[in-house]
């Protein structure tokens, strides 16, 4: 795609503004059930979206394959589109900001072979039965890796690239006693499969079902309690889209008026922070183009 091909071509059909998004993502998903690869699938996607603005409207067109011999009609039909909308809110396109420094994941991604994931997921399948007589089955045994870039080309001179990865295993257990079964699920970022540890992996999700035999209901109350880390995270999933920027804006969000109230326990804090070289997934800047930071939401 001739970027700047398309950027001169939309000033000259009259678009104020003019903004190219491309995002590529690529992906492989490998499963295994009952001794052998039972899954395999690749995928490659390059998705290409086009934005621009007239009279203070913005329309958006988006394109599975880019063409530059259709260049003229595709962008007729985005000042065609703006022309006939009416964006009640003001929308203006980013503009170029100097990133003091690119945040880069900390995580020493080492892509492993088609061999190296199978014979993992092998030993796993074959150390959780042996782990205890009541493991009676792996329901499911999977590997899947990912990889994604983004870009964002505007006629104001902005131009921004971002890539991320991720690989992970995912692995689900039944258990049986007395007639009761119970499973668990556990999923594990891999960075470097010559270092994972497969027994460490297998006692965490053999015991988090086994531990649940023989359990019973209390009956309802209020009391202090633990909350173990991926419940509360689950839990926490339920009220995160109440911090949606958009959703505050247009007055949706339970919490839009609530700036500077009390919301949460004194023990809860909530930061948003897409820089942070730990997290699992890195963000140097929006989808609209902004540059991201460090934010408290709930202190």
């Amino acid at each position: 795609m001739n970027k700047q091909a398309w950027i001169e071509k939309a000033k000259e059909l009259g678009l104020e503004s003019f903004e190219i998004y491309q995002s590529l993502s690529a992906s492989k998903e490998m499963t295994w059930y009952e001794h052998a690869m039972d899954t395999f699938v690749t995928s490659k996607i390059l998705g290409t979206s086009l934005r621009g603005i007239v009279d203070g409207n913005v329309a958006m067109i988006a394109l599975e394959q880019v063409d530059d011999s259709k260049m003229d009609s595709v962008l007729k039909q985005l000042v065609d589109q703006a022309k006939t909308i009416q964006t009640p809110e003001k929308v203006v396109f980013a503009t170029p900001k100097p990133l003091e420094e690119k945040a880069v994941s900390s995580r020493q991604w080492v892509q492993p072979s088609m061999q190296q994931v199978e014979k993992t997921m092998a030993k796993i399948e074959e150390k959780c039965l042996a782990y205890d007589p009541r493991i009676v089955q792996v329901g499911y045994l999977g590997y899947e890796e990912g990889k994604g870039a983004r870009e964002i080309t505007n006629s104001l001179g902005l131009h921004l690239e971002d890539e991320d990865q991720v690989q992970y295993l995912v692995c689900s257990i039944v258990a049986l006693e007395n007639g009761v079964y119970k499973d668990a699920t556990k999923v594990e970022v891999v960075e470097n499969f010559d270092t994972f540890d497969i027994d460490a992996f297998v006692k965490e999700v053999c015991q988090e079902a086994l531990d649940q035999l023989g359990a019973r209901s209390i009956p309802s109350t209020t009391c202090p309690i633990i909350l173990e880390k991926d419940a509360m995270s689950s839990l926490f999933g339920a009220f995160a889209g109440l911090f949606s920027g958009d959703l505050i804006a247009k007055g949706i969000s339970p919490i839009a008026k609530d700036l500077g109230k009390k919301i949460f326990s004194e023990q809860v804090s909530v930061i948003d922070d897409p820089r942070d070289p730990n997290a699992l997934s890195i963000a140097n800047f929006d989808d609209e183009g902004v540059l991201t930071k460090r934010k408290v939401l709930v202190d």
